[in-house]
This record gives C-alpha cells, sequence and structure tokens, in this order.
C-alpha cells in the first residue's frame, strides 16, 4: 500500500523569493506515476528575506560609489554573506543561524497537522544542504539531553528553542527523516575549521547508546534500511563537492551516494558561464529530477 511522504526544500544562494522550487516540483511529480502523485507533498522553505534585503541595500550603496553590478557580484555576495550569516552565536536572539532553523521547524509544523508520522525527505541547494545537516545534528544533540541539562543553558531563548523540540511532534523532531537530496553541496567548505578527523555523518551517532540523526528512529525498519542520502554535484560547480572524499567515515558511509552531473548544460569554451550555471541549474536538471523521483518513489512504496 502507498504511503504519504512529505518532502521539504531548503534553498542556498540565488534564491530572492519564494517559488524558486516550483518548476523541480512538478517535473518531479511528473516523474512519478500518476498513482503515486496524490502521495506526495511538497513543503518549500524561503529563509533569506531579511538577508537579502541587507545585502541589496550594501550593493546599492556600492553602485553609487562606481562598484559595477554582475550576477558574479551578486554570486558571491550571496555565497559569502549567507555562510557568514549562518554561524551559530551564544545568543538565539542575535543570530541569523537560528533564525533560518526556525523557518524549516515552523514547516515542519505546518506540516505535521496532517500527519506527523508521515516520512520526511529532505532536499538542500547549496547552503540549504548546510542548514539541514546543522539543523539535524542540533536536533540530533538536544534529543541527547535531559531537561535538566537544558534548564542549565544561559540563554533563555535556546531553552524554550529546545524545549520545543524535546516536546515536539515525531516530525519536528526528525524522528521521521526517511531521505535525503543535496545539491550544489557545499558543506565541506565549513568541515576546515574542525579538520577532517572531527567530522562525521549525520547517518553516525553522537553516542553508542543513541540513534543516528538520519535515518529517523521511528521509521518503520524496511524505510530504516533503505534511507539514502543522494548528493549531485557539478564538476564544473565552484561551491558544489562531493562528500565521500572528505574522510573515512563519509567514504565508508552505505547510504551515501555521490553523482557528478553536468547540470550547466553544453556551454562549451565558455569557462565562467560554465561555472555559474554549474551552481544554479540544479532545479530543473533531467537528472536532479530522476534521482529526485526514484527516491521518493521508493520511500512512498516501500513494503
Amino acid at each position: 500500500m502507498a504511503r504519504d511522504v512529505c518532502v521539504v526544500i531548503v534553498h542556498g544562494i540565488n534564491t530572492d523569493a519564494a517559488g524558486y522550487s516550483a518548476r523541480y516540483q512538478q517535473r518531479v511529480k511528473n516523474a512519478l506515476p500518476k498513482p503515486l502523485r496524490q502521495h506526495v507533498f511538497f513543503a518549500e522553505v524561503f529563509w533569506a528575506e531579511h538577508l537579502r534585503d541587507r545585502q541589496r541595500a550594501y550593493l546599492s550603496n556600492a553602485e553609487k560609489s562606481g562598484l559595477r553590478y554582475s550576477r558574479w557580484r551578486k554570486l558571491a555576495m550571496q555565497a559569502l554573506g549567507d555562510a557568514a550569516a549562518y554561524q551559530k552565536t551564544q545568543w538565539v536572539r542575535n543570530s541569523s543561524y537560528y533564525t533560518v532553523q526556525q523557518r524549516v521547524l515552523a514547516k515542519l509544523q505546518e506540516l505535521e497537522t496532517m500527519n506527523s508520522a508521515r516520512p520526511v525527505i529532505f532536499v538542500g541547494h547549496s547552503l540549504g544542504c548546510h542548514v539541514i545537516s546543522t539543523l539535524a545534528w542540533d536536533i540530533h544533540t538536544v534529543k541527547a539531553m535531559t531537561q535538566a541539562d537544558i534548564d542549565a543553558q544561559p540563554d533563555e531563548d535556546w531553552r524554550r528553542f529546545a524545549t520545543d523540540i524535546r516536546n515536539g511532534s515525531q516530525m519536528v523532531r526528525l524522528d521521521t527523516f526517511a531521505g535525503l537530496i543535496t545539491l550544489g553541496n557545499n558543506m565541506p567548505l565549513f568541515t576546515f575549521t574542525f579538520g577532517p578527523e572531527r567530522v562525521f555523518p549525520i547517518t553516525r551517532p553522537r553516542a553508542p547508546e543513541v540513534s543516528p540523526a538520519f535515518p529517523g528512529p521511528v521509521l518503520p525498519p524496511v524505510l530504516a534500511e533503505g534511507a539514502r542520502w543522494v548528493n549531485i554535484y557539478s564538476p564544473n560547480d565552484l561551491l558544489g563537492y562531493p562528500m565521500k572524499c572528505l574522510n573515512e567515515a563519509y567514504r565508508n558511509e552505505a547510504r551515501l551516494a555521490d553523482i557528478a552531473e553536468r547540470v550547466e548544460g553544453p556551454l562549451g569554451f565558455i569557462a565562467p558561464l560554465n561555472a555559474y550555471d554549474a551552481h544554479v541549474k540544479y532545479w530543473t536538471n533531467r537528472r536532479v529530477v530522476r534521482e529526485s523521483a526514484k527516491l521518493i518513489r521508493e520511500v512512498i512504496e516501500a513494503p
């Protein structure tokens, strides 16, 4: 019997408004057999509006000083600006990191009103891949804490954030996390502070006695066993990378598959356009759509 599945999409750079994944959603649905399409529920997270306003304001002022605007400058501004903003700070109130995470959690809370036990597949692009990974790790950490541990933290806003997760539904706690698709993944760029020996995939638990962040611990055994992470990157994408070469833990992770795909198309000798399009054209690439539909179908049809 087919089961319903929620697909939560989290953007990265080159995204200025909601609706960025509309064509992706439609193409993925079209790639599924007609009887299965009714079982897919897409939810799009748009988190960047407060950052985009600040970035646009700065660029506008800079242009008045003679700085020339280009799509390359916009890409660099968002790539560096978003990454710089998405840094964990001691106080939640002063942190874009928690603002972004709360946008994702709010979307999960919307979905849980339908059925909080539905399997969830995350799709991330660019910085969105890092957002999903860090949220999964943070929720994993909170679930391993006692209420006394949480109460001992100095930030009242963080205590509220953590308590909401501990008391949340299965969906909010990512207990039904069943699949992950990352596109133009820049997660390796965030590992250099720690070094590869201290970086582990979300498929590994923090301690032997607890479940990993992915797959979710309450999934039926057939879904837990089949849970997969598909990482698609273009070799010409300067901001997208494979994951298995990061360290031994990633290299030996059977759930993870790196797929090299030229999403930018046959631009030939125009190298700068290759590099730009390689990062921004994942959403409509045929291989991306096909791999996404395949993973979604596996979850829907798993016995």
